[in-house]
C-alpha cells in the first residue's frame, strides 16, 4: 500500500491551559500547552512555539505514529527536548478493538469514558513521568497525541487533577476540542490514513458523538477513577512524588486567580 503524503500545517487544536482554576489560584499562562500532532506542524508555527518559550514536547503517540511522521521541524531546535511516552502500544489494533466495543455498547459515550479510565490505569507510570518532566522543565511544555483529544485529554486531566482542578474545569477544557472539530479532521486526514483508513468512512463506523469531545466521556472517566482525588491518588501510586507535586504547584499555579 502506498502511504499518502501529508502537508505540514498549523496546529488545529492548540491551546494554553493557562487560566483554568485550580487550588489556590489558576494555571499560569504560557507554561503548559496541549495540541494535535505537533510533529506535522509547519516551519513558521514551530519557530513561533520556540520563540514563545517551548522547551519540552511530551509525545503521547504510539511508536508507529512517531515512525510515520518523525519529529518534524521542531527536531532542528536543540533546546527543545522530546519525551516519548506512548499511551497506547500500537494504533491499528488498539483502534480496531475500541471500535468493536463501541459498536455494541448501550451507551457509547460512557463506554468511551470507561476506555479512557482503563487507559489511565494502565499508563499511570507514564503519566507520572510526564508530570515530573513538566515540573523540571526550564520553559514551556507541550503535550500532544494525534488529534489532541483522547490521549491528550487523559494527560490534561491527570495534570489538572494534581493541581486541584474540579471535575467541571477538566470537562470544560476537554470539550473545547469540539470547537475545532472540522479543521482538526481535515488536518488529520493524511496523518491518520495508514492507521484507520479513509477518515470519512472511519467517522461513519462509530456513533457521531464520538467524533468530537462529548462531556459525558470525560465525566465517565473521572467518575470511574473516583473523581479528581481518585485520579491524583492513582498517579501517586504510580510514582508521582510529593516533591514533584509541590514543584508543579510552584511552577504552574498563579496565586490569586479564581479558586477551583
Amino acid at each position: 500500500m502506498t502511504i499518502p503524503a501529508f502537508a505540514p500545517s498549523p496546529l488545529a487544536n492548540l491551546r494554553d491551559l493557562g487560566g483554568i482554576p485550580v487550588t489556590d489560584g489558576a494555571v499560569r499562562p504560557g507554561l503548559v500547552l496541549r495540541s494535535d500532532d505537533v510533529c506535522t506542524v509547519d516551519e513558521a508555527s514551530a519557530r513561533a512555539l520556540v520563540d514563545d518559550g517551548l522547551r519540552l514536547i511530551i509525545d503521547l503517540r504510539t511508536p508507529e505514529e512517531l515512525a510515520r511522521t518523525g519529529r518534524g521541524p521542531l527536531a532542528a531546535h536543540a533546546d527543545v527536548r522530546h519525551l516519548h511516552l506512548p499511551l497506547m502500544s500500537e494504533m491499528t489494533g488498539g483502534t480496531a478493538d475500541l471500535m468493536k466495543s463501541l459498536a455494541t455498547a448501550a451507551d457509547p459515550v460512557a463506554e468511551f469514558g470507561r476506555w479512557y479510565a482503563a487507559s489511565v490505569r494502565g499508563t499511570g507510570h507514564l503519566l507520572a513521568q510526564g508530570l515530573s518532566a513538566i515540573a523540571e522543565a526550564d520553559g514551556a511544555a507541550l503535550f500532544h497525541c494525534a488529534a489532541g483529544k483522547d490521549r491528550t485529554g487523559q494527560f490534561a486531566a491527570a495534570l489538572l487533577s494534581v493541581l486541584g482542578a474540579s471535575d467541571d474545569a477538566i470537562v470544560a477544557d476537554y470539550v473545547r476540542t469540539e470547537d475545532v472539530r472540522e479543521a482538526l479532521m481535515a488536518r488529520l486526514a493524511g496523518i491518520m490514513q495508514p492507521f484507520i483508513g479513509d477518515l470519512d468512512r472511519y467517522r461513519d463506523r462509530i456513533p457521531p458523538a464520538l467524533n468530537g469531545a462529548e462531556a459525558g466521556t470525560m465525566r465517565t472517566m473521572l467518575a470511574d477513577l473516583g473523581g479528581t482525588a481518585g485520579l491524583a491518588g492513582l498517579l501517586r501510586g504510580a510514582g508521582l512524588t510529593p516533591k514533584t507535586e509541590a514543584r508543579l504547584h510552584e511552577r504552574l499555579v498563579e496565586p490569586g486567580g479564581p479558586a477551583a
